[in-house]
C-alpha cells in the first residue's frame, strides 16, 4: 500500500512539473526576431568618429608667420560660415511664370 501512494504522489509531481502547453494557431516568435540586437556596421563606425580639430603647435603667438597663419585660418572659417548662411537663405519655391498674351 505505501508503494501505491508513493507512485501516485510521483505521478502527481511529474504532471505538476511539466508545463502544459496550449496549442495555438500563432507561431512562437523569439524576442531576437522581433527586435534584433543592433550590429556595428562600417557606416556607424564612420559616423561615430569625431572630427578632431587640427592641433596647433607650440609657438610664440606674436611670431609673425604663425600669427599670420592663425589669422588666415580664422578668416577662412568666417568666410565658410558666411557662404553657408548664403546657401541656407535661398528661396525654396519659385514664383510661377505668367505668360503674356500677344
Amino acid at each position: 500500500m505505501p508503494t501505491k501512494e508513493i507512485e501516485s504522489d510521483q505521478s502527481n509531481l511529474i504532471s505538476s512539473i511539466t508545463p502544459v502547453t496550449k496549442k495555438t494557431s500563432f507561431p512562437q516568435v523569439s524576442p531576437m526576431e522581433v527586435i534584433p540586437i543592433p550590429q556595428q556596421t562600417y557606416e556607424n563606425k564612420l559616423k561615430k568618429k569625431r572630427n578632431a580639430t587640427a592641433k596647433g603647435k607650440t609657438a610664440i603667438l606674436t611670431d609673425s608667420p604663425y600669427k599670420n597663419k592663425l589669422q588666415q585660418q580664422k578668416l577662412n572659417q568666417k568666410i565658410k560660415l558666411i557662404k553657408k548662411e548664403k546657401t541656407i537663405n535661398r528661396k525654396l519655391f519659385k514664383k510661377p511664370k505668367i505668360k503674356k498674351k500677344k
